[in-house]
């Protein structure tokens, strides 16, 4: 082998060292930097189910329901936002609404009032989720309290 191969050889060899030495480092570096971030969240499908929170009360002699997504369990809105005239809607509307949901989907229903929904409306509505394979939870009347009443009772001194 002559001198000019030689030096031809170690000239690709280097430029081929060079080269890769380049995409190792080019790896590792983006390799760490993926190892670094965060996993990614949980993707949100269509079929994954959802929780809802339906409010009932008696209006006259009408009951009206409101509806909204259940983001933190037990966590009750305020009244003022239960009764708010843009969220009331009727029971044709509550089906409607929640016909949309996927199976196995959660519905927490609170009563607002002391007064319970006549039991045609309660099977009529336990019987839509029933069909529509949701779970219906109804939970028990409890008084809402406002900001005010709770900061209040927080004031008094107990006896």
């Amino acid at each position: 082998m002559t001198f000019k191969e030689t030096k031809r050889y170690l000239t690709k060899a280097k430029f081929h060292f060079t080269l890769i030495f380049l995409l190792l480092a080019v790896s590792f570096f983006t390799t760490n930097n993926l190892i670094t971030q965060e996993p990614p969240k949980k993707i949100i499908k269509s079929t994954d189910p959802v929780t809802m929170q339906l409010f009932s009360w008696k209006s006259g002699a009408n009951w009206e329901f409101s509806i909204f997504k259940g983001e933190h369990f037990g966590v009750m809105k305020e009244e003022k936002e239960i009764k708010d005239p843009r969220n009331t809607i009727g029971l044709d509307e509550v089906k409607k609404r929640l016909s949309l949901l996927p199976e196995n989907s959660i519905i927490l229903w609170r009563n607002v009032g002391p007064e319970s929904p006549s039991e045609e409306i309660k099977i009529e509505l336990r019987e839509f989720c029933r069909q529509k394979k949701f779970r219906l939870l109804e939970i028990p009347y409890r008084r809402m309290q406002t900001k005010d009443n709770q900061n209040q009772e927080k004031k008094e001194p107990q006896k």
